[in-house]
């Protein structure tokens, strides 16, 4: 059975200390993230997948079908965003906690797959938000 880490630790990490832990722990290449935060979560969850196991085959199944190129003719806008495809993406909003997926071309949310953040956000709160900076991923307006 893999080592035990308290991932509770990391919260108190600066990056630095993250790239540490991550190298020691998981001995893997570091993901380009350089927002501490972002780098938290996903070592959290490695290291969480390690112990308790990844997500199940079934769901890898739909991710990666959800990943594989269509033949449709409509346009699909490429992700802006440099989060790793596979990361979950999770926002809590009027004390409900939602989940977001982001898979190569798109974002998978309640079953579904969107092309942005935006979209996800506007269904989520009814009014026109910056999906990247509603799901934390870009600094807040000056």
């Amino acid at each position: 059975m893999p080592e035990r880490f308290d991932v509770n630790s990391l919260d108190e990490m600066n990056i630095s200390e993250l790239r540490r832990v991550w190298m020691r722990q998981l001995a893997e290449p570091l993901p380009p993230l350089r927002a501490p935060e972002l780098l938290r979560r996903e070592l959290a969850w490695r290291l969480d997948a390690r112990i308790y196991g990844d997500i199940d085959a079934r769901l890898r199944q739909r991710l990666d079908q959800h990943n594989k190129p269509t033949n449709r003719r409509a346009k699909t806008r490429t992700r802006t965003t440099s989060t790793p495809i596979g990361s979950t993406l999770v926002r809590e909003w009027d004390g409900i906690p939602y989940s977001v997926v982001v898979l190569k071309d798109g974002y998978l949310f309640e079953g579904e797959t969107f092309r942005s953040l935006s979209q996800i956000a506007r269904q989520i709160t009814g009014v026109r938000w910056s999906g990247p900076r509603f799901f934390g991923l870009q600094g807040k307006a000056s």
